[in-house]
């Protein structure tokens, strides 16, 4: 059988039910969400761009952490999923803009990442794992068969951040 490979794009979500590997690439200040339901088989990844939406119903959901973290569980539910059973690893969130005159208001993957988090407490989701800030960009990969999520840099090989089961 063939496994599913899914690029998950910029302010996209993609969720989908049996074996699958989904990647968030590039991620500089943005952040990767990879989401499990290991008892449904239901699985899901959002690419967010920034902390907050400007408006109570974005265009794209997928690229606010306001708006992705609910639709990613709502959607996963939809498919099968039980909330209390949703597992999360996070990866992305760098400071890509740095310097002496850059403002803090400019610290937006650190702004990211802490959106998501909170996002993911709100929506009572365990966090099994988390690389996230620093300078580099990442790849944030989740193979749904192994539950095996995985981080990769420009300057170091893909390194197991944590399991999803």
């Amino acid at each position: 059988m063939t496994t599913t490979q899914v690029l998950v794009r910029l302010a996209d979500v993609q969720v989908l039910e049996g074996q699958a590997v989904l990647a968030c690439v590039g991620l500089g200040s943005c952040v990767g969400v990879a989401m499990v339901d290991p008892i449904a088989k239901v699985s899901g990844m959002a690419h967010i761009m920034l902390p907050d939406a400007v408006t109570a119903k974005p265009e794209r959901p997928g690229k606010y952490a306001t708006t992705a973290i609910n639709y990613l569980v709502e959607t996963m539910e939809r498919l099968g999923a039980q909330r209390s059973r949703l597992i999360a690893a996070v990866g992305g969130g760098a400071q890509v803009c740095f310097g002496p005159t850059v403002p803090a208001m400019l610290a937006l993957g650190s702004r990211n990442v802490q959106a998501v988090q909170e996002q993911l407490k709100l929506h009572k989701v365990k966090c099994a794992g988390e690389d996230v800030g620093g300078n580099a960009g990442r790849t944030l990969t989740f193979d749904s068969t192994t539950g095996k999520v995985t981080v990769r840099t420009a300057t170091s090989p893909d390194r197991l951040l944590c399991t999803l089961r």
